[in-house]
């Protein structure tokens, strides 16, 4: 199916903040298919609701420090515990200390992006395939907001993952 690319849905993911209704490249430009849905539409329903939460009115897609700035709060908070692990799968030592090991062994960063791409890509298709019943998502479906409060929480802890790891590279850079 191409990632999900030719898997054609709309969304409606109406809660009591907002309505939205996206397909086929109306409603937020978002286009029609579940790559586009993990792409784009989530995250900006996720800081849409956020920003509404916070008394502002209208799309709030393009404010993505709101949801940076509650993924950081996890990540010092619920999801302490896990930062470490998330980090050393990308550290040149495995652990987070890097001069003397990137030099001897540089293939060390390749070996754990390939690892969090297969994991990712597991998660993936574990996840955004299905709905929060079970079933096999099918081009033509609408997903609604069963599939957004299912997918919400995969798709936050999957982008503060993201930013630890990315942090780990630069600081080993």
């Amino acid at each position: 199916d191409r990632g999900g690319n030719d898997i054609h849905v709309e969304t409606s993911f109406a809660s009591g903040y907002q309505r939205s209704k996206h397909s086929g490249g109306h409603g937020h430009g978002h286009g029609g298919n579940l790559h586009q849905v993990w792409d784009a539409t989530l995250v900006e329903e996720i800081i849409t609701e956020l920003r509404q939460e916070q008394g502002e009115n209208g799309d709030g897609s393009q404010n993505w420090q709101l949801l940076s700035d509650l993924l950081w709060k996890r990540l010092e908070g619920d999801w302490s515990r896990n930062l470490t692990e998330w980090r050393k799968v990308v550290a040149e030592d495995g652990a987070g200390d890097s001069d003397a090991l990137r030099e001897s062994n540089p293939s060390q960063l390749k070996a754990g992006l390939t690892w969090v791409a297969g994991r990712t890509a597991s998660i993936g298709c574990s996840n955004a395939y299905v709905g929060s019943d079970g079933h096999r998502i099918q081009s033509g479906e609408t997903l609604g907001r069963d599939y957004f409060e299912f997918t919400k929480p995969i798709v936050e802890i999957q982008l503060a993952k993201a930013g630890a790891r990315l942090a780990q590279v630069l600081s080993d850079s």
